[in-house]
């Protein structure tokens, strides 16, 4: 996933602090997703880590007030982005040893395959074969082989294909080359 950053100012005020509310859509209970109050300001921001790709929150400022009472102010509205085509990204680090993570996105739920190859052309590694969420994903190759063996020193290449769950027929491969030194 990614995130989604909520700030808001004080231009004066007796609030003692503040908490952030999370609902799903405008019509979802609001929840409290901060787990301390947050003190300070005059300018404040919240980064909110657990968001889907895709999905819509509406987020809610709740003022702590003496004594004892609250007031809330809110909604706004955001959603989380979406990546807008399939992408393999270059692994990191690269040249690695011993592993490497190798990032991928989709704009929609599909069926994944990512397969890492030898020079050859010969699989030596599944990572992925299976379904997956739009958004941003990302899995870690530790240099071993699918019969548990370290992979030698040498050339990689990361393919991924992405079938459409919609079209089986259609399909969209990436490829990138990684190199691991041991």
């Amino acid at each position: 996933g990614r995130t989604v950053t909520v700030s808001w100012e004080i231009a004066s005020g007796s609030a003692l602090g503040f908490h952030v509310l999370r609902s799903a859509g405008i019509d979802g209970t609001p929840e409290r997703i901060t787990g301390t109050m947050l003190i300070g300001g005059p300018a404040f921001e919240w980064i909110d880590v657990d968001v889907a790709s895709g999905h819509e929150y509406a987020y809610r400022i709740e003022a702590l007030l003496p004594p004892g009472e609250s007031q809330v102010f809110g909604p706004v509205i955001a959603t989380a982005a979406t990546p807008r085509e399939v992408a393999l990204r270059q692994n990191l680090p690269n040249p690695f040893n011993p592993a490497t993570l190798v990032r991928y996105e989709l704009p929609e739920h599909a069926h994944v395959q990512l397969v890492v190859y030898n020079a050859l052309g010969q699989p030596v590694r599944t990572l992925v074969n299976a379904s997956r969420a739009a958004g941003w994903h990302a899995v870690t190759w530790d240099g071993i082989d699918d019969a548990g063996r370290a992979a030698a020193s040498g050339v990689y290449i990361a393919r991924l294909v992405v079938v459409d769950n919609a079209d089986a027929n259609h399909r969209e491969i990436r490829v990138m080359r990684m190199l691991m030194v041991r």
